[in-house]
């Protein structure tokens, strides 16, 4: 359990801090502890829906043209004719959509189907010095809270 309240007079950290709802919604939450205590004496508590969350849902992988190897695409999406000529119709479509899909996975590299994070306009290197010895500091004084 992490610990959400610093006791400033013993300088000590506690868990104190709950959430509470009932079994049956229980699993379409998730709760984390935030780092900062934003001038308070209680970390926050963020509890997420994670039934409408934008970074659990999976976006298909699509292929990455600009870094494709055309010419092994070329040489391995090479159809037979004579496949082609003593087929059925459905069986001949099947073959050139399969050669081409297997040529495609072998020579263009997909995306990995995960979301990007957002990015905040505002953020800049700045922001990112300073948030980092922010927590420094904290990781610091979480080991040693009485020096």
């Amino acid at each position: 359990m992490k610990k959400t309240h610093f006791h400033l007079p013993t300088r000590t950290f506690h868990s104190v801090d709950l959430a509470i709802c009932s079994p049956s919604l229980l699993s379409f939450f998730s709760s984390t502890v935030d780092n900062d205590l934003y001038n308070s004496d209680h970390f926050p508590l963020i509890v997420t829906d994670n039934r409408h969350n934008l970074n659990n849902c999976y976006r298909p992988p699509k292929f990455v043209l600009n870094a494709a190897n055309w010419q092994k695409f070329t040489g391995l999406a090479n159809i037979n004719s004579e496949t082609i000529k003593s087929a059925a119709i459905d069986e001949a479509l099947r073959y050139i959509v399969n050669t081409i899909i297997q040529a495609a996975d072998s020579s263009i590299p997909k995306t990995s189907g995960k979301r990007r994070k957002q990015n905040k306009p505002w953020w800049n290197a700045d922001c990112q010095h300073a948030y980092k010895n922010q927590r420094k500091a904290w990781d610091m004084f979480r080991r040693r809270p009485t020096t």
